[in-house]
């Protein structure tokens, strides 16, 4: 019976971290603007999440319509992940103070579908946050869903 053993005497760790985002990775921002083209609502995700990132916050999916026939999305929005809530229709329901960091943040991406042109267009883009930029080393905590 033999045994191998490959000792390291190095004391070396190999460690892969070409899944994680570095800080170069955001050096140069992307830039989003109305009239831009997507192939799908994951590829506008990819790139509006990606031009987030770049500019240190994060973003949510927010509201969806889909067509009622086929099920494709026909618009799509998306939120800084700061946007308040909407508010419960349901008076009886009180609102409870949470450590909630939600803000009244007006920053909003909408994308639509162009039937004629088979592809989704940037239809709105409001570039304005209110004060909740993240610092730069902070950018890690920043959801990756």
């Amino acid at each position: 019976m033999e045994i191998s053993i490959d000792l390291n005497l190095n004391n070396e760790v190999e460690y892969d971290d070409s899944d994680e985002q570095s800080e170069d990775e955001y050096n140069e921002p992307l830039e989003l603007y109305k009239g831009q083209i997507f192939q799908t609502t994951e590829e506008a995700f990819i790139t509006i999440k990606t031009f987030a990132l770049s500019h240190r916050f994060g973003i949510r999916k927010g509201h969806v319509e889909k067509d009622p026939k086929n099920g494709h999305e026909i618009s799509r929005t998306f939120l800084c992940r700061h946007t308040r809530k909407s508010l419960t229709k349901n008076k009886s329901h009180k609102t409870e103070a949470s450590g909630s960091c939600r803000t009244d943040c007006k920053w909003k991406v909408n994308i639509y579908w162009s039937k004629h042109l088979n592809q989704y267009h940037l239809s709105t883009f409001t570039n304005i946050h209110t004060g909740h930029i993240l610092d730069p080393t902070s950018i890690r905590f920043i959801p990756k869903s």
